[in-house]
């Protein structure tokens, strides 16, 4: 494994992640890893773990320059603080490369809070949501001019059905629930008209 990959990360290599970062003592033939807090350790596990944080293939992780191979490396405790690495290699690569991620505007966003204890509405909480959405595609068609392929809305109960889902032994609906909605549209201004509709 490579120093940079390991340090980059910090505790992630440690027994104990929160506690900060890592010394890792380079040489010749590999690496010594050891975390700066007296209170956390490198183990041999948590150390070659680390070929599984933000990786594709625990063996061979791809970067511009080529792939950093670890099939052969070894994990070996100096002690009970630090590991020792070494047999990881590095293959370049033909032609470096460079991985770009990018995203298009796909539009504007509007979010609307709020909160709900009438029992009446909380005991058929997903038939609420369900009128919601229609009764607020009417007030858009009728306002807005605006079809619903025209714009995007996500209304999503906190508080309901979020944990164990049909599996939760609670009978009964639940005290309060929150709920935000969420209306995408091709600007601000349409957005904000939509989410202001529900309540005219």
């Amino acid at each position: 494994m490579a120093p940079s990959k390991i340090v980059e990360c910090g505790g992630q290599c440690t027994t104990n992640p929160r506690t900060g970062g890592v010394l890792a003592t380079i040489d010749q033939d590999g690496f010594t890893i050891e975390p700066l807090d007296p209170s956390a350790a490198c183990t041999p596990t948590s150390v070659a773990a680390h070929m599984l944080y933000e990786t594709v293939d625990p063996f061979r992780m791809r970067e511009p320059a080529g792939t950093l191979v670890v099939t052969d490396a070894t994990y070996t405790a100096l002690d009970d603080r630090r590991v020792r690495v070494e047999g990881s290699r590095f293959e370049p690569a033909g032609q470096h490369t460079i991985k770009l991620e990018g995203a298009p505007v796909t539009g504007y966003e509007t979010m609307s809070f709020t909160a709900i204890r009438d029992p009446h509405i909380l005991a058929q909480i997903e038939e609420w949501v369900a009128l919601l959405h229609e009764v607020l595609a009417g007030r858009v068609r009728q306002t807005l001019g605006l079809g619903p392929s025209e714009y995007a809305v996500d209304i999503r109960p906190y508080g309901y059905n979020a944990v164990l889902g049909d599996i939760d032994p609670a009978a009964g609906p639940p005290r309060e629930v929150g709920v935000m909605m969420l209306v995408n549209a091709p600007d601000q201004a349409t957005a904000t008209a939509i989410a202001r509709s529900r309540t005219r």
